[in-house]
């Protein structure tokens, strides 16, 4: 068999595993069955077809995984949505297209609590060359609205049932605590995509009045020295670790749950603000006030 005939035999057993997969789910199967199927498919992929590569076999075990996280697990937390007001202007809403960067935008009455739909960067193109007036309410599109302990695997099928690719995830009084997108979901299966047209801001570092920094997960180590003015080495030059996310996991031993303090042998506390069961979303870095480059140099 040549080579192109066994990538085309390998993308269609797994394509095959991926529709009885969908099967199970339309059917409604319960937790236990659903998991059965899952671990089924996984084993006779490796038994068929030997030589199928270990990512493809890892994107049936993620959606195994995937069965026990909720929407708030994963979602865009409320302090990093994006948003604008109903009683924006055409030029306004170009302004903000152009300047997150996004190809999509939620729309709110009054205030982030009363979310009524969102508008895409393409309808807003098409009104531009149709030159008819502007009324933002003809451009805007449905949202769903769901509860924090949805289940990110039952959210997917809504999604792709419906044909909606956004969530506003609700607490119990109607107030957003969130956003999760179809996009969001397909990466918890086959990891992260590169891409410019989701609400996923760039790796933020802040000082806080305190002396503080809250530091997203993603945030790099050269950033971090970056922000501080010299470097800290807060990891041996032998580890593969690049990120703060990384770094607190691997002092940990796992990753640590939201509102742990993880403390670095040189001396720093990493407060855990957010985080679901695969990764760290957001830390407070604390001792920095003590950690100047003296120190760093005698803690080498």
């Amino acid at each position: 068999m040549n080579a192109v005939s066994e990538r085309h035999q390998k993308a269609q057993t797994l394509r095959g595993s991926f529709k009885r997969f969908w099967r199970y789910c339309r059917k409604g199967e319960h937790d236990a069955s659903l998991r059965e199927t899952i671990e089924e498919l996984i084993e006779e992929t490796d038994e068929e077809v030997p030589s199928i590569e270990s990512d493809e076999r890892l994107l049936l075990e993620n959606v195994l995984s995937l069965r026990d996280l909720t929407a708030h697990d994963i979602m865009i937390p409320r302090a990093d949505v994006i948003a604008i007001p109903d009683s924006i202007t055409e030029t306004e809403l170009m302004d903000q297209f152009i300047k997150t960067g996004l190809s999509w935008l939620i729309v709110y009455k009054e205030n982030l609590d009363h979310v009524i739909g969102m508008i895409h960067a393409k309808d807003m193109l098409a009104w531009i060359y149709s030159k008819k007036p502007f009324m933002l309410k003809a451009l805007t599109k449905d949202v769903m609205f769901i509860s924090p302990a949805m289940r990110t695997l039952d959210l997917l099928l809504t999604m792709r049932e419906s044909g909606l690719k956004v969530a506003v995830v609700v607490d119990e009084y109607g107030g957003v605590d969130g956003l999760v997108t179809f996009s969001q979901l397909i990466e918890e299966i086959i990891g992260d995509i590169e891409g410019d047209n989701e609400q996923s801001p760039a790796p933020q570092l802040n000082w806080r009045s305190d002396g503080a920094i809250i530091a997203d997960g993603r945030s790099t180590f050269e950033e971090l020295d970056e922000l501080v003015g010299h470097e800290l080495n807060l990891i041996d030059d032998d580890e593969d670790i690049d990120t703060l996310s990384g770094l607190v996991a691997y002092l940990a031993g796992r990753v640590p749950n939201r509102g742990e303090l993880i403390a670095h042998p040189k001396g720093l506390e990493f407060e855990i603000l957010d985080a679901d069961p695969r990764r760290v979303k957001r830390i407070c870095i604390r001792n920095l006030s003590n950690f100047t480059p003296e120190t760093v140099k005698k803690n080498k």
